[in-house]
């Protein structure tokens, strides 16, 4: 009986070129990729959280100016919108003064001339 010849992967064919891999030394290649130390990541831990702590601080700052913005915001419209209601009633009144002043004119200018024969009463006439 004939035995089936299995074919040998890649992997195997690598292997018994270079001898099989052991604690991650490569015959040829030497030791593999070194696995970073526990003193590594401890202080890459410290500079990631002492990143994040810094950012969370600037975020802190963001926010809070962001809210001092919006009251400056706030209290500006508010005063704007008083200004804009004072400036109307000023007007309003500059106005009714000017209507006031120039009808009681008129009307002497007319009762001077004989063209119209009523009484005014005006205050300030």
């Amino acid at each position: 009986m004939e035995e089936e010849a299995t074919p040998i992967t890649e992997d195997q064919r690598f292997e018994a070129m270079l001898g099989l891999k052991k604690s991650g030394y490569i015959r040829g290649l030497g030791a593999g990729p070194k696995p970073t130390t526990s003193t590594d990541g401890q202080r890459i831990r410290a500079q990631l959280e002492k990143e994040n702590k810094e950012l969370k601080r600037q975020d802190e700052t963001n926010r809070m100016r962001w809210e001092s913005l919006e009251r400056e915001n706030s209290e500006l419209t508010l005063r704007l919108e008083s200004l804009a209601s004072n400036m109307h009633v000023e007007i309003q009144t500059q106005v009714h003064v000017v209507l006031q002043t120039q009808l009681t004119t008129f009307f002497r200018h007319m009762k001077e001339s004989g063209q119209i024969f009523i009484s005014l009463h005006c205050d300030r006439c």
